[in-house]
């Protein structure tokens, strides 16, 4: 199971790497992988740092979780977050229920590269407009909530 699991996330990561590396919209970014909480469960972080080029004034980070639903069929469900703050976030800070469900069933590399592409330049897009004031606090903004919430840390 652990395995597939692993196999599904190179082929998720590579998919994300690719697509920021071709598009010169991101900056330069970091995956970093996160230890399972399962052998069902892969989790990683993209992130980019602040780049005055690339409109990001703050760290950008995006959290995907990968749940193998059945092994044989390669059924997964993929949630992922979006966040902004001043510092690095890590999984240990983040409440796995604020996750939004990306794709949920057969792994089907052309469907959850398409839905990967929406959720990075939606993501990249809500990032980009974050302007915070210093005094305003470097509390992580969750980016897929309308309303924006802070994340406490």
């Amino acid at each position: 199971m652990q395995r597939t699991v692993e196999k599904l996330q190179a082929a998720l990561r590579s998919l994300l790497q690719q697509e920021c590396i071709s598009s010169e919209l991101f900056p330069p970014i970091e995956i970093h992988d996160a230890t399972p909480t399962s052998p069902s469960v892969g989790r990683f972080r993209v992130q980019c740092g602040p780049s005055q080029g690339h409109a990001l004034s703050e760290v950008l980070s995006i959290f995907i979780r990968l749940e193998l639903l059945d092994e044989h069929s390669e059924a997964v469900q993929i949630t992922c977050g979006g966040y902004v703050s001043r510092d690095t976030l890590e999984w240990s800070s983040l409440d796995s229920a604020t996750l939004q469900e990306l794709f949920k069933g057969v792994y089907n590399q052309s469907s959850v590269e398409e839905r990967l592409k929406q959720m990075l330049y939606s993501l990249l897009d809500k990032a980009q407009q974050v302007r915070r004031q210093p005094e305003n606090g470097g509390g992580a903004l969750w980016l897929s909530d309308p309303a924006r919430s802070e994340v406490k840390e």
